[in-house]
């Protein structure tokens, strides 16, 4: 299990995150989507486009940028498709996977497109 320091700063990230999208123009739907399959830690829609974002809280950019794994990009993807399947929404409705990437000196790197969809 994770210590409860980890898990702080995963709830940290995931505000640093909400908010840069907020900026951004999208808008939160859910935060930390559970299903079976697998968890999304951020979705949020602008018109519509749904964006559904892995959050990775590391020591540096580095580690968060080699931190998503095929098999979590598949789960990612699961998750997606049971959050449109839970709001039935058509599967072919248009989405975006990111990956959010923060250090505790609060340096930031976004990339879209994590997945081509």
């Amino acid at each position: 299990m994770k210590s409860k320091t980890s898990y702080e700063r995963g709830v940290w990230a995931e505000f640093i995150a909400l908010v840069y999208f907020l900026l951004r123009g999208f808008w939160p739907v859910a935060l930390r989507f559970k299903t079976k399959v697998g968890e999304i830690d951020l979705i949020c829609r602008k018109g519509d486009l749904f964006l559904f974002v892995e959050v990775k809280a590391r020591t540096s950019i580095s580690e968060g940028l080699f931190a998503l794994r095929k098999r979590q990009e598949s789960r990612l993807v699961r998750a997606a498709e049971a959050f449109l399947a839970s709001r039935s929404l058509p599967l072919d409705s248009k989405m975006r996977f990111d990956l959010f990437v923060i250090t505790p000196r609060f340096q930031i790197e976004h990339v879209s497109n994590i997945m081509m969809m």
